[in-house]
């Protein structure tokens, strides 16, 4: 009698190389699974063992392999839910959300009682700003799998978002019954509180966090926040400076500090904390910081455009105020300071419209392409003097859309890759 080794090794590699995907170790996971004779594995298993070979493949970097791994499952299987949701999430990765979308729902009409593809859903949903319909899906998941806590903090801070205050406190009470850790879900509960005008609840939340984790500076940050907004300026940077005692590389307490200088009348001491804070956003992954990170990081230039500006260092106030503009295009206040900065600001025009037009393409290490500011209101005989010089300078075709208001025209300032430059389109008719 003969015993199948061949077969035993094949079943070996096989669990062995589960248990390191369950550890996270997918290198290994990667050498045990290519050991495996495919010919010896039956055919209703294969699809599961390609699924961790796409996983193994994608977690060590070759989204192409995993993408192809998972593909292979799922010809092989056509009902094989887990397999359609790890595609969407490697399409994902790959900035397809629409298409994600689709191998999440496919993987629900193939088994609607799997959890994960519900929660993916949700997270691309509020990747694309739709926080309304990502709550749902958060909560559909939560009704499959109960006793995820992750899925309880994702579903609170959706609610958060919404204004269900309330409903976020229970979700993340959910998350702290379940297991969740609380330092993380405390600033959290103190910002429902605050919201909701209970300072005292707030307080004791933020003082909480500080107590589980003194090196995590969102509990001081939160706290002074509050004290800021009690107008207890003192005690805020007192709050902020303890706080960069035990954490003092945390970017948004150095902008805090700084912008608390500025509004103190201090503009010599708020440069430095500021400085440091725009260096640590701009080295840390966007994707750390969510959907907050551009707006944070717009107004911590702007602050450090102010400062300069209050010392009388004109040109670097422009250029973080273009930074700013860079990462939030609608910042009216950056807007108007470069108008002040370049003389276009006239006092008799009293009303003020600020709008972002033009063929716009960002990217992590530099924005390119056409930003279009309306800055100011001008007579028709300026706007035409105007665009002779423009359209004489430019030399080509600008994407910019008309814009005018209560009869008047606009005015852009902008920034092209060629050069600061004035430029403006106008109609022929006004209201």
């Amino acid at each position: 009698m003969e015993f199948p080794f061949g077969e035993l090794f094949t079943v070996d590699f096989v669990k062995q190389a589960k248990e390191a995907v369950r550890r996270g170790e997918f290198d290994k996971a990667l050498d045990l699974l290519k050991q495996v004779s495919f010919d010896r594995i039956p055919s209703a298993e294969k699809p599961e063992i390609l699924l961790l070979l796409a996983i193994s493949f994608y977690e060590t970097g070759d989204l192409v392999q995993a993408i192809h791994k998972a593909k292979e499952a799922v010809k092989l299987d056509p009902h094989f839910a887990p397999g359609y949701d790890a595609l969407g999430n490697f399409l994902l990765n790959t900035g397809k959300l629409q298409a994600a979308i689709g191998r999440y729902r496919t993987a629900i009409k193939m088994d609607p009682d799997l959890w994960f593809p519900y929660y993916h859903w949700g997270i691309v949903l509020r990747k694309m700003g739709n926080v309304r319909a990502a709550y749902r899906k958060f909560k559909e998941a939560i009704s499959k799998n109960p006793d995820d806590f992750d899925l309880f903090l994702d579903a609170g801070d959706c609610a958060f978002q919404l204004n269900r205050l309330q409903e976020a406190l229970k979700l993340y009470q959910s998350f702290l019954e379940k297991g969740g850790k609380p330092a993380s879900v405390f600033p959290r509960i103190g910002n429902a509180y605050l919201l909701l005008g209970n300072h005292e609840k707030a307080v004791e939340a933020y003082r909480q966090t500080i107590v589980l984790d003194p090196k995590d500076g969102a509990g001081y940050e939160n706290w002074g926040l509050l004290l800021q907004k009690e107008g207890k300026l003192k005690e805020a940077e007192k709050k902020y400076r303890e706080g960069l005692f035990h954490a003092p590389e945390f970017p948004t307490l150095l902008f805090r500090l700084g912008e608390l200088l500025l509004e103190m009348g201090k503009p010599e001491e708020a440069v430095k904390p500021l400085e440091k804070a725009m260096g640590a956003f701009l080295e840390n992954d966007r994707d750390e910081w969510g959907v907050q990170w551009d707006f944070v990081l717009a107004e911590c230039a702007y602050q450090l455009g102010y400062a300069y500006k209050q010392l009388g260092e004109s040109q670097k106030a422009r250029e973080q105020f273009i930074t700013a503009l860079r990462f939030s295009p609608n910042h009216l206040k950056a807007l108007e300071q470069i108008a002040e900065l370049r003389g276009i600001y006239r006092e008799r025009h009293v009303s003020w419209e600020f709008v972002v037009e033009g063929d716009i393409q960002n990217s992590r290490e530099k924005v390119r392409g056409l930003r279009a500011y309306r800055v100011a209101a001008l007579t028709l005989e300026e706007a035409e003097q105007y665009a002779a010089e423009c359209e004489e300078e430019i030399k080509g075709d600008l994407k910019i859309r008309d814009v005018t208001h209560g009869g008047q025209i606009a005015c852009y300032a902008g920034v092209l890759a060629r050069g600061p430059l004035l430029f403006l389109k106008y109609r022929d008719s006004f209201e």
